[in-house]
């Protein structure tokens, strides 16, 4: 079980402004621990306590080769914007059709909005650790290499959340993010 508390400052959407702070609740339940065969499976609720501007629903299976670890996930809410496929839980129910956008007051559980929504999106990860190298520098470890495939179009970050739903003008130009990460084990917790 992880859990994360986040204070985030932001526009103010409602009157378009000066800035607002926004907390959030997030947890996440590992649900399968990864074996030799198998993936860590995991599902997360982000923003479900709070006023749900950042709300998503996920499930994701990760898997480790040697130096690459692998993710692929389902998303919805904000993390199932990009409208790869039907909420696929729409076959079990039709609640599942709608997801509520109304921005609550904060310190609310928003349980009807959990993995509902006309779409999910599918996101995923490649990490590398990359081997210790030498430079002139000295030698170089703890770097790891990432890609990733994000299911959130960020459509709500300009445009006034919720009240402007076409003509959004902050939606992502590509989905796919990459970067390196370097630790040099001084302050690794994990």
């Amino acid at each position: 079980l992880e859990a994360t508390f986040r204070l985030g400052e932001r526009l103010n959407g409602t009157t378009g402004e000066g800035m607002t702070s926004d907390r959030s609740f997030d947890v996440k339940i590992r649900l399968l621990e990864e074996a030799d065969w198998w993936p860590a499976v995991v599902v997360g609720l982000q923003d479900f306590v709070g006023t749900g501007i950042y709300g998503g629903e996920y499930v994701a299976a990760s898997k480790r080769f040697g130096p690459l670890d692998v993710t692929l996930g389902l998303g919805w809410g904000r993390l199932g914007t990009q409208p790869d496929m039907q909420n696929p839980l729409t076959l079990i129910s039709p609640r599942f059709e709608t997801r509520d956008r109304d921005v609550g007051q904060g310190g609310t559980t928003q349980f009807g909005s959990l993995f509902r929504g006309d779409y999910a999106s599918l996101f995923g990860g490649l990490e590398y650790s990359i081997p210790e190298f030498w430079t002139p520098l000295g030698t170089v470890d703890g770097l790891r290499a990432k890609v990733e495939v994000s299911g959130d179009r960020l459509r709500d970050e300009r445009g006034g959340y919720p009240a402007n739903t076409t003509n959004l003008r902050g939606e992502v130009r590509s989905r796919v993010n990459y970067g390196l990460q370097w630790s040099n084990g001084w302050a690794d917790l994990g």
